[in-house]
Parts: structure tokens; C-alpha cells; sequence
């Protein structure tokens, strides 16, 4: 798809009710092939009038940190395109659903080198019932492309404390992932962190890995289970959910 196109596409979407609490949709800025796509939560206030992603503190904040480690060409794109101008400001699952493939040609188009992942509901979005912890700081591949998870700004904004921790994974980020040194945090389980097979996931399904992923105890693997999670609006995502049974 060509820039105007996907652009066109956030601007009109319609696939769940958020469109009518802001000004619309926020479509991605930034160039493709980028060194770095930054994929947030939703838009916010300053977001929705500017209609432009992370314009606001917490994009301020983000961007003196991508600047201090050396970033200088950076997109931006969020996992749902509006802003939930509400109480509740958390994105619903089925909010990021019928986001879901917005987002995607998102990335398609922009083909980035590499993605952050800010905060849970960025991360949720590809591997759901996973807590920030588990995955912060931890290499593995979106679309087959280099991806690392850390704090949203808006959460370092309220916790100064963690803004240390976000600038290791930001300057990890600009370094890329490296398999010559094995970190064992990133070849560990996530859920029971015994030493583990490396398995990609990509949101829809789990094949091997070779070098990049979250790691998978045999298990844990097998408590996971495809499961088909539908939205609003027709659209309907394959995810991978956690089961005991």
C-alpha cells in the first residue's frame, strides 16, 4: 500500500465506537525504513488535536530519550488510532482488535529496521496475558522484524525511578539484537524461567525460532492454545491466549 492509502484507511475507519470521542483517527508519522518504529497505546489529548502520535509529554519524554542514545530517525504509530476520551482511558481488547489491522498495514508499510513496544496494551496486542515484566527488555520478531518491549513515558512520567530502566532498553535497541552474547534473561521461560527453547511467536501462531523470540518452556508452550477472538465490526483476530485446561 502506498503512504496515502493506509493513511486514508486510519483516517476513515469506522471499526469501533472510539471515532466518536476525539477529533478521529491518528495515523502514524515518520518515514519507512526507519532505524526505529515506537508503537504506543492510543492517542491523547495533544494527540487528538495535533492528530499526530506522541506530540505530547509523554512523546516529549520519549523523544529526549531516543535522542540521547543516539536515534535519529524514528516513526510512530499507536495500537489503536484513537484516543479513548473517557474514564476508563485503556483501550478495550476488542478496541485493539478492530485496530488491529490498521495497525498492521501500519508496520507493513513503514517496514521499520527495528520496533519498540511501549507499554502492556502495545504488547498485549501480539501476545496477550503477558505482565511488561516478562517481556521488557526481551528481543523478539513482529512481521520478522527485530522487536523490544519497554515502559510507556507516560508510566516513567509518574515514576521517575523507571526511567533508568527504559533508557538500558532504548540504548539496547540501538544496538540491536546480538546473538553472539547470550543474555540468559532472553533465553529463559517467561513463565516458570527454566532454561528454554527459543519460539517466535507472530500473534497468530508459534513456530521455532532461531536466535530471536520469547522463550517457551515444552511446558508452558502447551498451556497456550489458539483461540479465535472476535471484535466489533467484522474483525477478527487470531490470538494467543494462556489455558490451564
Amino acid at each position: 500500500m502506498e503512504r496515502a492509502e493506509v493513511r486514508a484507511q486510519i483516517l476513515t475507519c469506522q471499526r469501533c465506537p472510539l471515532h466518536l470521542l476525539g477529533n478521529g483517527p491518528v495515523p502514524f508519522r515518520g518515514n519507512p525504513h526507519a532505524e526505529l518504529l515506537v508503537v504506543g497505546e492510543a492517542p491523547g489529548r495533544w494527540e487528538d488535536r495535533q492528530r499526530k502520535p506522541f506530540v505530547g509529554p509523554s512523546g516529549s519524554l520519549l523523544g529526549r530519550y531516543l535522542s540521547q542514545a543516539g536515534f535519529e530517525n524514528v516513526a510512530y504509530a499507536n495500537t489503536v488510532s484513537c484516543w479513548p476520551n473517557r474514564a476508563q482511558g485503556t483501550p478495550t481488547w476488542p478496541e485493539v482488535d478492530a485496530c488491529a489491522k490498521n495497525l498492521d498495514d501500519q508496520i507493513e508499510y513503514l517496514k521499520p529496521e527495528r520496533i519498540l513496544l511501549v507499554g502492556l496494551t502495545a504488547v498485549g496486542a501480539f501476545y496477550p496475558n503477558l505482565r511488561l515484566e516478562q517481556v521488557r527488555g526481551r528481543w523478539f520478531t513482529i512481521k520478522g522484524i527485530p522487536t523490544l518491549t519497554t515502559y510507556h513515558p507516560a508510566a516513567v512520567l509518574r515514576d521517575p525511578g523507571l526511567g533508568v530502566m527504559m533508557a538500558e532498553d532504548i540504548r539496547k535497541a540501538l544496538i540491536g539484537p546480538t546473538l553472539t552474547a547470550r543474555d540468559e534473561r532472553d533465553y529463559s521461560c517467561v513463565k516458570c524461567e527454566r532454561p528454554a527453547e527459543v519460539w517466535v511467536s507472530e500473534g497468530r501462531d508459534v513456530t521455532r525460532g532461531s536466535g530471536l523470540g520469547i522463550g517457551w518452556c515444552i511446558r508452558d508452550l502447551r498451556g497456550y492454545r489458539r483461540k479465535w477472538r472476535g471484535a466489533g465490526g467484522g474483525a477478527v483476530q487470531m490470538r494467543m491466549e494462556y489455558s490451564d485446561g
